[in-house]
This record gives C-alpha cells, sequence and structure tokens, in this order.
C-alpha cells in the first residue's frame, strides 16, 4: 500500500509541507470525531427519555373501572402490550449503554491522539528551527574556513619566497614544562590535538550552563598516553596550561581536581612564525567546519527521523480513526436491531456502506489526491578546499562518484546488491517484502548509512547486517541523488513513449525503451542495469500479471525516475511506475540486446525518440480516449 514516509515530504519551497498537510488532516479527523461524540451523546440523551417514558407506560395501574376488574382475553392483549412496552424500554436502555461505550472508545482514542499529534509537531518544528539556525552557522563557519585557508596558503609563499632553500631555518622559542622542553611548534601541536580528540560536553551550572567543557581527568590521561609521560608530568603539564591561561575553571573552587571543568581559553602560544600561526588556525577552522557540518548532518537525520517517526504515527492513527470509524457505525447497526427488528432494510443498506469503507483503501485515496511531493531534505555535504569536491556518497551525483571512483558504478550500489544477491531469501515473496518493507528501525538505517557514507562499506562488514536494512539504506541513497538513476533529462521523452507506445507490441515499445536508456551516461545506464538485473531476479518466477509485481513497481519509481522539477502534475504521472515493471519483466531485452552500446545509440535515438514524439502528435495531440485507454491497460 501507499505510505505517508514515501510520498508526504516537502516541496522546493516548503521542506516540511508534507507534514504540515498531515498536520491538518490530522485535526480535521480529530474535529470529525468530536462532531461523532456529539452527535452520539444527542443520542444517548434521547434513547435514555425514551427507555424512560417506555417504562413509565409500562407501569401505569389498570383502572379499577376498567380492564382493572376484566379477565377478559382484551386484558391479557392490553398486559401483554405494556410487558412489551417494558421490555422495549430495557432494549432502548441498552442500546443507550452499547452507544456510550462507543463514544468512550472513540474519547480514549482522541486524547491519546490529540497528545501525539500535538507534541510531535511540535518536536519537529522545533528541529527545524535548530537546522535553520545550524545551515546559518555553517555557512558563516564554511566562509571563515575558506577565507582562513586562503591567508595560510598566502602567508606560506611569502614565507618560502622570503627565505630560500639555503638560508638557516630560524630558532625556536623553548617552552619548559616540568621536566621536558617543547618548541612552540610542538607546544602548539599538542594544544591543537588536546582541542581536537578530548571529549567536550555542557555543564550545567548554578548560573546557567557552559559549552565545550571538558575534565581535567580527560585531560591529563590524554596527555599521559600521547606524551608518554607519568601521571605526575601530566598533572604538571595541565597545571601550566592553567597557569598560563589556557583554560580556565568553569567551576566556583579555583583549585585543581579531577572532578573539575575546565574550557579553552587560548588555543595556541602566539610566540610562533607568522605563516605557522595562520596555518594552523586554518586547520582549526578546517576543524570546526567538519564539525559543524556533523553537527548539522546530526540535525537533519534527526529531523529526517522524527518526521518518518511522525508520519508512520499519524498513518497508524488515521488507519485507526477509519478503523474506529467504521466499528462506530458497525456497533449503530447492531445497536439499532436491538429494538427496531422492523428496520432491518435499513441497516442492511448501512451495513453495505459500511462494508465499502476500506481503511487500506482509504488511505492509499488519500496519498493519491493528496501526495505532496517525495522530495527529501537535502543532505549536508563536506566538500574540500583543495580536492573541490564532496565527500561521502549520500546525495553526490552518479556521475561524480563514479569518476572519483574510476568504477561505471559506484561501490555502494555494486556493494550493496552483491550482498543482497548472496543473501536473497529462497522464497520471492519474502524478497519482495524486503524492497517493500516499511522503514522501522530508523535508528540502526542511519547508522549503516554512516557507515557507507564514509565509504566503510564492504561486502565483508555488510554480511552480518539484515538484508531489508541494507534495501532501505540503498533505497534511501537512490531518493537521495541530486539526479536520479534514470536522468531527468530522459522523464519526458520517456512519458510520450508510455503514451504513444502503450497500446503496440511489447518488442516495439521495449526497442524504443532501449533505445532511450542508451543514451543515458555510463554511470546512470551501468547503475541502472545492475539494479534492474536484481529486481529482474526478484520476480523471476512470478505471473507477470501478479499483483506483488505492480506493487513493487509503484513502489519503486520515484526511486529510479524523477522529474527535474516537480510538479503537482509530474506527482500523478505513472510512466515510472511502467517503466519499473518494463525493467522487471524485459530487462534482459532492454540491457543485454545490444553488445556494443556506444555504436548503436545515435542511430536508436534519432529513430524512436522520433517515432514516439510523432505517435504522440499524431492530430496535433494525443486524444483523450487514447490516453484513458493506455492507463486503464497498463493499470
Amino acid at each position: 500500500m501507499l505510505r505517508f514516509e514515501d510520498w508526504f515530504w516537502g516541496t522546493s519551497g516548503d521542506p516540511l509541507a508534507g507534514i504540515h498537510l498531515l498536520h491538518q488532516r490530522q485535526e480535521m479527523g480529530t474535529a470529525e470525531l468530536e462532531e461523532v461524540v456529539h452527535l452520539l451523546q444527542l443520542r444517548v440523551g434521547a434513547e435514555e427519555q425514551y427507555a424512560a417514558k417506555l417504562g413509565d407506560i409500562g407501569r401505569l395501574k389498570l383502572r379499577a373501572d376498567g380492564f382493572g376488574k376484566d379477565d377478559s382475553l382484551l386484558c391479557a392483549l392490553y398486559t401483554s402490550t405494556q410487558r412489551e412496552l417494558m421490555t422495549l424500554s430495557i432494549a432502548h436502555k441498552k442500546m443507550s449503554d452499547e452507544i456510550s461505550a462507543i463514544i468512550k472508545q472513540i474519547q480514549t482514542y482522541l486524547e491519546e491522539n490529540r497528545k501525539l499529534s500535538l507534541t510531535g509537531k511540535e518536536k519537529i518544528d522545533a528541529t527545524w528551527k535548530q537546522l535553520e539556525k545550524q545551515r546559518c552557522e555553517l555557512v558563516a563557519i564554511e566562509k571563515d574556513y575558506q577565507i582562513k585557508c586562503q591567508v595560510a596558503d598566502v602567508e606560506q609563499r611569502n614565507h618560502e619566497l622570503a627565505h630560500g632553500e639555503n638560508d638557516l631555518p630560524a630558532m625556536d622559542i623553548m617552552i619548559t614544562v616540568g621536566r621536558h622542553n617543547y618548541t612552540v611548534e610542538e607546544f602548539n601541536s599538542v594544544l591543537a590535538r588536546m582541542q581536537c580528540e578530548i571529549p567536550t560536553q555542557e555543564v550545567k551550572l548554578l548560573w546557567g550552563s557552559a559549552k565545550d567543557c571538558f575534565t581535567s581527568e580527560d585531560a591529563v590521561q590524554y596527555l599521559k598516553t600521547i606524551l608518554h609521560i607519568e601521571e605526575e608530568e601530566s598533572h604538571a603539564f595541565f597545571e601550566h596550561l592553567q597557569a598560563d591561561g589556557f583554560v580556565k575553571n568553569v567551576g566556583r573552587t579555583a583549585a585543581f581536581g579531577q572532578s573539575q571543568h575546565f574550557q579553552w581559553r587560548k588555543h595556541s602560544n602566539e610566540n610562533e612564525p607568522n605563516h605557522r600561526r595562520r596555518r594552523r588556525e586554518a586547520d582549526r577552522a578546517d576543524f570546526e567546519y567538519k564539525k559543524a557540518v556533523m553537527s548539522t548532518e546530526d540535525i537533519r537525520l534527526r529531523l529526517e527521523g522524527e518526521c518518518l517517526h511522525y508520519m508512520n504515527s499519524l498513518q497508524h492513527a488515521e488507519m485507526r480513526r477509519l478503523e474506529l470509524f467504521k466499528q462506530a457505525y458497525e456497533s449503530l447497526n447492531v445497536v439499532e436491531r436491538i429494538a427496531f427488528v422492523a428496520i432491518d432494510d435499513m441497516c442492511e443498506r448501512n451495513a453495505t456502506f459500511v462494508e465499502t469503507l476500506n481503511p487500506e483503501k482509504e488511505v492509499e485515496i488519500l496519498v493519491e489526491r493528496s501526495r505532496t511531493g517525495t522530495m527529501r531534505i537535502p543532505p549536508a555535504l563536506y566538500t574540500d578546499f583543495y580536492e573541490q569536491y564532496p565527500h561521502g556518497c549520500y546525495g553526490v551525483s552518479l556521475e561524480d562518484l563514479a569518476t572519483r571512483e574510476g568504477t561505471q558504478v559506484p561501490a555502494i550500489v555494486e556493494q550493496c546488491l552483491a550482498v543482497l544477491d548472496k543473501r536473497s531469501p529462497s522464497a520471492t515473496e519474502s524478497h519482495l517484502e524486503m524492497w517493500l518493507g516499511t522503514t522501522r528501525d530508523i535508528a540502526s538505517l542511519h547508522s549503516l548509512r554512516s557507515t557507507l557514507n564514509v565509504n566503510k562499506s564492504t561486502s565483508c562488514n555488510l554480511q552480518d547486517v539484515e538484508p531489508s536494512l541494507i534495501a532501505q539504506a540503498l533505497k534511501m541513497f537512490l531518493i537521495e541523488l541530486p539526479i536520479s538513476v534514470c536522468s531527468d533529462e530522459i522523464y519526458e521523452p520517456l512519458k510520450i513513449l508510455y503514451l504513444s507506445k502503450a497500446d503496440d507490441s511489447a518488442p516495439h515499445r521495449i526497442a524504443s525503451l532501449r533505445s532511450m536508456l542508451h543514451v543515458l551516461p555510463t554511470a546512470h545506464f551501468q547503475s541502472l542495469k545492475l539494479l534492474g538485473r536484481h529486481w529482474h531476479r526478484s520476480v523471476k518466477g512470478l505471473d507477470p500479471e501478479s499483483k506483488k509485481i505492480a506493487d513493487l513497481a509503484q513502489h519503486l519509481g520515484h526511486y529510479v525516475l524523477r522529474p527535474c522539477v516537480q510538479t503537482s502534475v509530474t506527482l500523478h504521472d505513472k510512466h515510472p511506475a511502467r517503466l519499473i515493471k518494463d525493467m522487471l519483466l524485459f530487462h534482459d531485452d532492454i540491457f543485454n540486446h545490444a553488445d556494443n552500446r556506444s555504436s548503436d545509440t545515435a542511430s536508436l535515438r534519432s529513430v524512436d525518440l522520433d517515432d514516439c514524439e510523432a505517435d504522440a502528435v499524431d492530430g496535433n495531440s494525443v486524444s483523450l480516449t487514447a490516453v484513458h485507454s493506455v492507463t486503464t491497460n497498463w493499470t
């Protein structure tokens, strides 16, 4: 089925458009249930009054001058009528109790989901504000990093020009700490490593909080490790830093102690050559830049996790709301039958209407009509100042990855599919569920994403990862690509193809499709071929008209083919799913038909693209009847 987590992300103008729409939908659903509760409460009051009136009628005493002194059949009929009224009164009282039970269930749902909606939305809004603030800080830090790198390069060149190769090196100033002497460069190098590698934390104080604090115990142990000195000398080194004002105690006590927290006041000794000092400042700016990128990405991933959790929760809540709505009306039908056998026809009509209410189908209709987009929040990328290309693989284009790695297919795609091919479940149904499954363990998925993103993935260390988690990580890689696997340049030609060739024979359509795909860049074509081969093997043996194949094609369509600019019209395009279905059923005919891709690309492209356009423009436009016929045949 269609899921909120796939279709209710943001747009280029509003990254949280889907969240806002779902929140409004949740509030509307809550208001609808409150209306139902109000209606049922009025009904309970009416039933209780009616039951009380019937009970009063049933308890009327016989008149002494009437049936009270009559023992004929007429009196028996009259008293029987009174007893029936009492039975009817009891039935209406039971109806009132049953309706009250329905009201209680709905009120319980409203109380639980009102808290869920408010707290989840507030949490997402707070994280989004934090992300916006962090992105602003990241821009400033990146600018500072670039400036300091440029300054350091200028100072280094000036130093090299001012001092020839035969010049004697300048004498370094020595710094004495305990029994050891250090040059300024050695001393500053120790300080730089301490500032980068000693773990920091935020410390709560009586007058507020202090950020980037570390304990003296951590500092002493770190010095002992990197300098290979005794603990007493480590204490002396740290006390020297405190005495010279490099660190300050953030607690009340000024005395040195292992439980004290400190902050850095100075980052280096200023008595070193200008070019070294500038280079050290650039290195520290690089560290701050990387740290800011990691912080930004952590917040973004946390926001994405919160959005996924919120969307899954709202989908579950919407399913539960519709089920509750259905149960309420089913229960009302049962309640009506308690006292009114005569209105069975009306109950059957209501039951027929209730039977048509399918929560799963309603959710799919909601997604089909109100979907906002598939665009995820763009990941933050670290671009090295000197190498001028982004690090990692998530959010990086296929061509950049292939160029950087020197391969036709990015390593992450090749390795993930290799592991999945080896560990594929024996049953085809289970293998399809691996790709169709929803995102459950978000924390593990983000952990695997981080591992793959820093190029630590190998076939060996993926062997212990669940196949479904690998599939989810690969899907996340595909959806975060700046340009989809099937390049957006042929998005419209493919759309024309599936409008114009849908009624033709499969070989004709596949030939046109093959010619279009063969003009893709090598990284895109080879990646698409590798993915298609894996999915083709997954459905091997299934009936081509199987619902599983249709579900898989619908699910994977936007992961493989997306337009350059997503609009409300492109969201409802069917040809991405149709492309996947052709890849699932005719993979070998599409990708393995021609051995030399470059030799037949030009001719196939010129012939088949022209054919597609000619067919599409037959009579200046594709008729509505033809489009309807195509859509009907493919769905």
